[in-house]
């Protein structure tokens, strides 16, 4: 389940140039919301909390500051 919010992060952090590329960013801004039930379920099987998943998807400038975050949602568990 980690799997599925890691590329939604990647998504919305990749610099969409293709067509594919922003509808993919575009779903995954969409899918990552505090109100969206599916979006909170599949946070709680990867044992990741929603509200801080939402919070980091707003504010992701680079991949590289994504690449930071995960490697530190590694270490609290």
């Amino acid at each position: 389940w980690r799997a599925v919010v890691m590329q939604a992060m990647f998504d919305i952090a990749s610099v969409a140039k293709r067509g594919s590329c922003k509808a993919a960013k575009f779903s995954a801004e969409q899918w990552i919301d505090l109100s969206n039930p599916n979006f909170i379920l599949v946070c709680r099987l990867a044992l990741l909390d929603p509200v801080l998943v939402y919070n980091r998807s707003r504010s992701v400038v680079s991949l590289r500051d994504l690449e930071l975050f995960f490697k530190n949602w590694r270490r609290r568990i």
